[in-house]
């Protein structure tokens, strides 16, 4: 017979989804003040050990992260805003239509 779970008891959360919600929202937050990031330098920031993977979940959602080689071999990763996307049609000039 199942028996029923009492009004104390909370519901089992999903820790995992929850998690990686809020990760992705802080290096959204981080990234949308145009500053630029290694991945380890986001590792220590927010105190997780997989940015690379979030990077690579926040592209997916269509955030345009952009990575350059450093001198030394690391990535450096930075989010361009919507808004400096333009700038890059007809040759580098704003186009307007």
């Amino acid at each position: 017979m199942k028996t029923k779970q009492k009004a104390t008891e909370a519901a089992p959360i999903n820790h995992n989804k929850d998690t990686t919600l809020s990760i992705k929202n802080k290096v959204l937050s981080a990234f949308s003040t145009g500053a630029k990031y290694t991945a380890k330098e986001l590792n220590v920031r927010f105190f997780f050990n997989d940015s690379r993977k979030v990077i690579s979940k926040l592209r997916r959602e269509g955030h345009n992260i952009v990575d350059r080689r450093l001198p030394d071999g690391r990535k450096e990763y930075q989010l361009i805003p919507d808004t400096q996307l333009s700038l890059f049609a007809e040759g580098g000039a704003l186009y307007h239509g």
